[in-house]
């Protein structure tokens, strides 16, 4: 019996049932004229990868903030032009790079998709609590 289940288990690891888990790779508060996009960004000469997340507020004229995250486990290879994402011994492409007129960008796959999500929480300052609206960045590597 126990070889059974470990035979099921072995299994299903190889058949791609183990997936890695949703990471959250930024969150900050936002106020009603705040929007949140995030993309895959990449240098081609050091491999390596991150997540672009740029906050854009419009209330009275278009102001754009953007940041760098960094993610364990997402590089950049040169020779495939892709950003890939590593945990364990897995290996998910997130996106193939293409050039066009001298300007790469990364398109994704699919396979481990960039989510832009908020809720509302409760914030204490030490003076009072109010309810503010927290942004959110996912990445999400399961195939």
């Amino acid at each position: 019996m126990k070889n059974i289940i470990a035979s099921l288990l072995a299994a299903s690891c190889i058949s791609g049932f183990a997936r890695a888990s949703p990471i959250v790779v930024w969150q900050a508060p936002v106020n009603e004229y705040e929007t949140v996009t995030a993309q895959f960004a990449f240098d081609s000469k050091l491999g390596r990868a991150w997540v672009d997340v740029e906050k854009v507020d419009s209330q009275f004229e278009a102001l754009w903030s953007t940041g760098r995250v960094k993610v364990d486990g997402l590089s950049y290879d040169s020779v495939a032009k892709q950003v890939l994402y590593r945990s364990g011994d897995r290996r998910i492409v997130c996106g193939q790079v293409t050039s066009f007129l001298g300007l790469a960008t990364v398109h994704p796959t699919g396979s481990c998709q960039l989510y832009v999500s908020s809720d509302e929480r409760r914030v204490d300052d030490g003076f009072g609590s109010r309810d503010q609206t927290f942004a959110r960045v996912t990445l999400d590597p399961g195939e």
